[in-house]
Formats: structure tokens, C-alpha cells, sequence
């Protein structure tokens, strides 16, 4: 849903300033100010991000503004920032006048989330001046899509002198049968040291994983022979295991029985949870009555069938708060079924307690929870937060994800939330508010300069307030047009 004008917003509210002490509003353009100033403590990033998150259009000149700052940190908030509001942050003029480790920062982080476009894409992969590495995880990310890629690209990259490079389009060529690009990466490993030997090694496993072929299979094979360190084994077993024709891979037994403490059994059984590779019966043998490992097991099983068996896994692996297991399913649960999904993000919420105080780790994962749950089922996350206990944790929780979500209909169900004062969930609650609604009144302008101004709320938040005081009192502008002129000299 597009927001209203904030220009005409700004011309309602400009009747309200009055209202709102000068002191406040300083205080607020001098949060601002920090926010956009490089700190020694680096608050400043944590501020920048939360900006980021209210997703407002009228931020648009402070991050075109970033991008060309001289601290490189800055530079990937201000092509993120633009990014999110117009989805045309990454051209390649913008991308390529970036500082290199932002340029890297960046990419990766669109390329991650998913949400650098088909066409941005392949306007960014006629640009042969852009880092190695980074061409190979574009061309990775366009044969990902399906789209075609030109093997003499992949061969010029792969021969780069970049160990990323080298590793990914190493195997990118060997999915497309090229017979000769494997052997050119060994060469190029024996002519580097171990760090850099390690890197194409990695590199080659990951893109294994997205794109199995059977020569990468058996160059796996030999690596797994060769190597001794425990991580870099594990990591091997993985990528074999991710290529399903090696799930009963005999490695993996011989492991599972030679591990002697329960930490590298959990390891080995999680090897095979992110392979999604099922456990056959002597798998489930080898595990013998360690609850945990089954759990595991059967949550593999789930992900591996979609749901078509042990449609509840995943409900039962969260119950055991093994935080290990449910750090892996949030972060990768964008590539499961849904309707297996779903359940476990609700379990994770309702872990959350609804009276006396938050643990932590529950809150942590119930917020992160509740995002994943608004990608799959957004009706389901405002009933849940319609539906939470006033002053709660779970509440609380929330109302945080509603805050880094741009869905205007949580801020329709925050708007029935009962707010009394400026508790933690009221000052959010308002926030919430302040950021959808074209007009607040002055009662709420004045609160909103409260929160700003008080210690209830983490600086990031303090920062939202701070900015939509000023968006509301119409005093951003003229902190728009400093930072011009400042940028000017």
C-alpha cells in the first residue's frame, strides 16, 4: 500500500509544532544529527538502521546523501536505504562509485535477501570491472534463476586469481559438464597457501549445494579423503550429502560411529539436516535413544518430504530448545514448505511469556519468528498481536516486529491496542502509529517527544521517534537541506 504525500502530512502538522517545547525538537534534530555522523562508538550504524526500517520517502535525500560518504559503513546504509524505498539503489553508476567493501557489503545482502531484481541482475553482470568474487556470485545467482551464463565469462572469472572466484565458477562450469574446469581449480589450489586454498575449497562446496553435478560430487569425494580438520569434513559431508544420490553415504556412518561426545553427534546430525538428506533406517539405528537426535532426524525427514511425513517435526524440534536447530530454521526458513513451517514460527512465539518477566532468548526467537511469520501468513501475525495481553512480553515482541515490517495493516491492530501512558508496549505502540498516520494530534506529538526523549526505549527506537517528530512537526526539511549544504563544502 502506498503511503500518502508527506508533504501535504508535513502542512497538516505544521500547527502542531507549537506544542512541542524547542528544546525537544533540537534534542530530536541533534539525534538526527548523530545518526548521520560517524561515531567512535559506531551507535551511529544501529541508528542508521533503524531509520532503514520505517521505509519513509522522505529519508531519500539522507541516504542518496550516504552513499557518497567517505566512510565506507555509511555508504552501505545509504545504497540499502535506497534500495528498500525505490528497489533502484543498485545500478551499476551507484554500485560501481562505492568503496569496495561497501560495494561487497551491499551486494551480498540483496543478493541474500533475494531482493535484487532479474533485471538489475543482468545489467550488473555486463560489468566485467566489478570484483571477482562477486561476478562468480552473480553468475551463481543467474543460474540460479535460470538464466543462461556464458561459459567464457565463468572460465575468465574462474582463472581470476580469486580463491571465491575460482571455487564457485569451478563448479558452476562443472554443472554445465565441462570436463576441464575442475582440474583447472586443483592447479590454481596447489599454487596457493592454505588460507587461500581453504576459501576455493569452501566456495566450491557451497555452489555444490545450490547446483550438484556428479563431477563436483567426486571432486568432493577426494576432497573429503584428504582433509583431516573436523570443520572442513563436516562441511564436505554436507555438500556430498546435498547431492542426492550420495545420501547414504558410508562417511557419514563411519563418523557418526567414531564420534565418542554428544556435541559431535548433534553436529553430525545436523550436517544432515542442512543437506536435507532423510535418514534411512540403519541412519536412525546410529543414533540410538538420544531424544535430541531423533527429534533432528525426524525434523530432516519433514523438510526433506515437504511436510508429506512427520507434518509436525519441526513443532517438536522448536520444543526442544536446542538453540542451535532453531537458529538454522529461522535463518533458512524462506526455503521450506509453508505449511510446515508456519507452526513452528507460532510455537516459537508462543514461547514468549504473556506474564512477569522476558527470557531473552525467547524473545529473540519469538520476534524473529514473528517476521518469518508475517512472509508466509500476514492475516495470522495481526491476529496474533491483536490477540496478545496488554503489557506483555509477548506483546512487546511484537509490537518490535511489527516495527521492522512494512505492512500498514499492523499499525490498524496497534491502533486498537489500549494505551494508557508510556510504558515499553505503549511507546511502541505509538511509534507505530507515528510512523503509518498521515496526522497525529498534539497530544500524540507530544508523547511521541516523551519517548524520544526518555530511557524506556533502545537508541535505535529513540531514533525512529526522533525523526518522526520531526517528519510530523514539519522540521525535517530544514535538516534535509543542512546536510545538502554540508555535503556541498
Amino acid at each position: 500500500m502506498q503511503r500518502c504525500c508527506w508533504v501535504a502530512a508535513a502542512a497538516l502538522c505544521v500547527s502542531a509544532t507549537g506544542e512541542v517545547p524547542e528544546h525537544r525538537l533540537n534534542a530530536a534534530k541533534m539525534q538526527i544529527q548523530r545518526t548521520i555522523t560517524v561515531q567512535q562508538n559506531n551507535t551511529h550504524l544501529s541508528r542508521l538502521a533503524a531509520l532503514r526500517t520505517l521505509r519513509d520517502p522522505t529519508l531519500e535525500p539522507i541516504f542518496r546523501s550516504l552513499v557518497s560518504d567517505p566512510q565506507w559503513p555509511m555508504q552501505v546504509h545509504g545504497i540499502l536505504g535506497l534500495h528498500e524505498l525505490t528497489r533502484n539503489g543498485f545500478d551499476a553508476k551507484t554500485l560501481l562509485s562505492l568503496d569496495a567493501q561497501a560495494r561487497e557489503q551491499a551486494l551480498l545482502v540483496v543478493l541474500d535477501e533475494g531482493t535484487l531484481s532479474t533485471s538489475r541482475l543482468q545489467e550488473l553482470l555486463t560489468i566485467d570491472t566489478i570484483e571477482p568474487h562477486l561476478q562468480a556470485r552473480l553468475l551463481d545467482e543467474a543460474k540460479h534463476r535460470g538464466l543462461s551464463v556464458d561459459a567464457a565469462i565463468l572460465t575468465r572469472v574462474l582463472k581470476s586469481g580469486d580463491p571465491r572466484a575460482a571455487g564457485r565458477c569451478g563448479m558452476l562450469l562443472a554443472a554445465a559438464h565441462d570436463r576441464t574446469a575442475l582440474p583447472t581449480l586443483d592447479r590454481l589450489i596447489m599454487q596457493w597457501e592454505e588460507p587461500r586454498q581453504l576459501e576455493a575449497s569452501f566456495a566450491a562446496m557451497q555452489t555444490l549445494r545450490r547446483h550438484p553435478s556428479p563431477m563436483g560430487a567426486r571432486w568432493i569425494e577426494d576432497a573429503l579423503e584428504a582433509e583431516a580438520r573436523p570443520g572442513p569434513q563436516r562441511y564436505a559431508l554436507m555438500a556430498l550429502l546435498s547431492c542426492g544420490a550420495h545420501a547414504e553415504d558410508p562417511r557419514w556412518a563411519r563418523a557418526m560411529a567414531e564420534a565418542t561426545r554428544h556435541r559431535h553427534r548433534v553436529d553430525l546430525a545436523l550436517v544432515r539436516l542442512m543437506a536435507k538428506a532423510p535418514f534411512s533406517a540403519a541412519a536412525r539405528d546410529s543414533l540410538h535413544d538420544e531424544p535430541l537426535l531423533h527429534n533432528i532426524a525426524d525434523a530432516t525427514d519433514a523438510i526433506a518430504s515437504d511436510g508429506a511425513t512427520q507434518p509436525d517435526a519441526l513443532v517438536r524440534l522448536v520444543e526442544t530448545g536446542h538453540g542451535r536447530s532453531i537458529e538454522w530454521l529461522l535463518d533458512t526458513a524462506a526455503e521450506h514448505n509453508p505449511g510446515i513451517v508456519q507452526p513452528a514460527m507460532e510455537r516459537l512465539i508462543e514461547r514468549i511469556a504473556v506474564t512477569g518477566s522476558a527470557n531473552p532468548t525467547a524473545m529473540d526467537q519469538g520476534l524473529r519468528a514473528a517476521i518469518v511469520l508475517h512472509d508466509i501468513a500476514p492475516a495470522r501475525l495481526r491476529q496474533l498481536l491483536a490477540d496478545a495481553p496488554d503489557e506483555s512480553p509477548r506483546q512487546q515482541a511484537l509490537l518490535l516486529a511489527a516495527l521492522q515490517l512494512n505492512d500498514v495493516e499492523l499499525a490498524h491492530v496497534a491502533g486498537r491496542i489500549h494505551r494508557i501512558g508510556l510504558s515499553v508496549t505503549d511507546a511502541m505502540t505509538l511509534l507505530l502509529l507515528a510512523r503509518w498516520q498521515d496526522h497525529l494530534g498534539a497530544k500524540e506529538i507530544d508523547q511521541l517527544g516523551l519517548v524520544m526523549d526518555g530511557t524506556r526505549l533502545a537508541d535505535p527506537l529513540r531514533t525512529q521517534a526522533a525523526w518522526l517528530l520531526l517528519r510530523h512537526t514539519g522540521q525535517h526539511g530544514a535538516l534535509l537541506n543542512a546536510r545538502s549544504e554540508t555535503l556541498s563544502h
